[in-house]
């Protein structure tokens, strides 16, 4: 029924508007009474659930009774004629929201057991559902509306937490648990409201009283971890005494605490505290207890399994930007970690990623950047130079991408007089290199797609290098053609069109002399062939830097065939295409102010002499750059 419901406010919000009496009551007495059967069932485990089943047989968990209401209430407040309705009641519906967050005891002995799981299912970006985590997801979409109610309810439920301590509950913590995730979630919101005087909260009270005292990892392993990752989240809110007590406690749950537990909630803490002193221009309150952190990330490193690793890891990437000298004199030990990380978990896309990130910290340092590299580029090397049978699938990708990683990253980046000067054994210099990688890729043996990329690598060879290139410039514009020839992808043929169009930007006289002199492969010369080819894809080509080099090269073309009267240009003939053009012509007829009736078929011109061509596409690509102040105005057709 209440799916149904749901169903309807989604839909037809108007018409469901003057049944919503009749249909609230019954609703909210639904959610508050399912409550308690919730917190001592489910919670708390302190009786058994009597399941309904279904026609099928199926057991339809209490849990879905909850999924459905916080959809309705959902529907609600994503209809704006609706929300006042759960405004009236939002201080009392965050009080049994704070409820439904509760622990529950199958999720305490999950995450117990098993920390990668406790990590996946309280990532702020998890992928996983259950009743605590659908009523965080509503407590955020009220966030806007609940500023003084959430305050009410946190309230209400320290005074239930206090009787049920006073009166021996062993499970009162789990509300302090869930008051804190509350608070934590919408922290920005608690904030910026009591900035501007909007809410009236002490949170320095709050974290004194509460937090702190919740650090005792003797009342409950998540109740310390969750204290921790509060205290973490507010920690502008702290006296410098009490951010120095939450650090401690920090470094000792890394480093000291038995439970997996409160570990993996120390590293949370670690980023939380990194990412607000160093946002905050304070990274100096965290130097004292850098050397603690990291001895306990790479301890913890050592033993974790994917989920807490990739925790750590994306912890390391904020822990090396905090400090650049200490990350400078520590840079051995955090290489070595991700360099064992990267060799271990290669086949996983997310650790690679996350290591790549620490990498890209640490290549960004000068002070950091050589001893990274001697720790990586002997392996990286062994791993490219291995035959394929002995690596695993794949690795030499992910090994090539590392590499890459490194030395975009490096400041400065691998320069072009290093690739010039390096030497091997036998005395071939890195360009040669570098060539031989470009003219293999451009091999009219191996797939048209081994040249997908490879435009860009001869355009920059050329650049940067030109002058020390010699004959290897006359092979690789000669690979480029060869390749073209065979090429069907637009990618492929707009990645090796634009070498020609950036080296017309550069060197125009110099490419034009050389594809002139060059047979193609229909008997005329190559410089015919890649201007037909050009013409024919330009209106094809995409990507807003790929379109204005092109165009601005055509341009370039257009005006030296016109002052320079260059034969080479003015006798080649193109195949034309039909493009619109801006003509009035006496067939058009209009009925009405502006608008067209018809257009008469006008007469078609054949116009391929290659410098009018280039007028037409020149007018065609830069009206399609500027499509915003185009005006529509049908007229004839012409093919040039």
């Amino acid at each position: 029924m209440v799916v149904a419901l749901t169903v309807l406010m989604k839909n037809v919000p108007k018409q469901m508007g003057q049944y919503l009496g009749e249909v609230l009551g019954p609703v909210w007495q639904t959610l508050t009474t399912s409550a308690e059967t919730y917190v001592n069932t489910t919670v708390n485990a302190r009786e058994d659930a009597d399941d309904p089943v279904d026609s099928d047989g199926e057991v339809l968990g209490f849990e879905n009774l909850v999924f459905t209401i916080f959809e309705f209430v959902h529907a609600l407040v994503e209809t704006t004629k609706h929300k006042q309705l759960v405004r009236r009641g939002v201080a009392d519906l965050v009080y049994f929201l704070l409820l439904y967050m509760q622990m529950t005891e199958d999720q305490i002995e999950n995450w117990s057991n098993n920390p990668d799981a406790f990590v996946e299912d309280e990532d702020e970006d998890s992928f996983a559902y259950s009743v605590r985590i659908s009523a965080q997801d509503l407590l955020l979409e009220l966030a806007e509306e609940c500023g003084q109610g959430l305050v009410v309810a946190v309230g209400r439920h320290l005074e239930r937490a206090a009787g049920q301590r006073a009166a021996g509950d062993p499970a009162w913590w789990k509300t302090h648990e869930a008051v804190m995730l509350a608070l934590g979630s919408v922290r920005d919101l608690i904030l910026d409201q009591v900035a501007k005087g909007q809410l009236q909260f002490d949170v320095t009270h709050f974290i004194q009283s509460v937090v702190l005292a919740d650090l005792d990892p003797n009342l409950s392993p998540f109740l310390a971890g969750r204290a921790l990752w509060c205290g973490s989240r507010f920690g502008q809110a702290v006296t410098e005494e009490m951010l120095d007590r939450f650090l401690q406690a920090t470094v000792s749950a890394l480093n000291h605490s038995p439970s997996p537990i409160i570990r993996v909630s120390g590293v949370r803490a670690v980023w939380g505290f990194c990412d607000y002193l160093k946002g905050s221009g304070r990274p100096g309150a965290l130097q004292a207890y850098l050397p603690a952190i990291l001895d306990g990330l790479v301890n913890l490193a050592t033993q974790a399994s994917s989920e807490v690793l990739s925790l750590i890891l994306e912890t390391c990437c904020t822990v090396v930007s905090v400090d650049a000298s200490f990350t400078a004199a520590n840079v051995g030990r955090i290489s070595t970690l991700c360099l064992a990380v990267f060799i271990k978990a290669n086949n996983d896309p997310v650790l690679v990623a996350l290591v790549q990130d620490v990498v890209r910290e640490l290549c960004a340092s000068p002070a950091c950047s050589t001893t990274l590299q001697t720790k990586f580029i002997p392996t990286l090397a062994s791993i490219l130079n291995a035959s394929t049978d002995k690596v695993p699938p794949g690795m030499q990708a992910v090994a090539l991408d590392m590499l890459e990683v490194m030395v975009r990253s490096s400041t400065p980046p691998l320069g072009e007089q290093l690739v010039i000067a390096y030497r091997d054994a036998e005395g071939r210099s890195g360009l040669e290199y570098v060539v031989q990688v470009a003219t293999q890729l451009l091999s009219p043996a191996t797939s048209e797609h081994t040249a997908t990329f490879v435009g860009r690598l001869i355009t920059a060879l050329i650049r940067h290098t030109g002058d020390h290139l010699g004959d290897n410039l006359d092979l690789l514009l000669r690979a480029v053609l060869s390749k073209l020839q065979g090429a069907e992808s637009l990618t492929v043929v707009q990645n090796l069109v634009l070498v020609y169009a950036q080296l017309v930007h550069s060197q125009l006289e110099g490419v034009l002399t050389f594809l002139a002199g060059v047979p193609g492969p229909s008997g005329q010369s190559a410089l015919h062939f890649v201007l037909t080819q050009w013409c024919s894809k330009q209106h094809l080509f995409f990507g807003a830097y790929e379109e204005k080099v092109s165009a601005v090269a055509l341009a370039k073309l257009l005006e030296h065939g016109v002052t320079a009267n260059d034969t080479r240009l003015q006798g080649i003939i193109v195949q034309g295409d039909q493009v619109s053009v801006c003509v009035y012509l006496p067939s058009c007829s209009f009925t009405g102010p502006g608008l067209y009736a018809r257009v008469a078929p006008s007469p078609y011109l054949h116009l391929s002499n290659f410098p009018l061509k280039l007028c037409t596409l020149v007018a065609d690509t830069t009206s399609s750059l500027n499509c915003s102040k185009s005006q529509h105005i049908f007229a004839g057709n012409y093919i040039f």
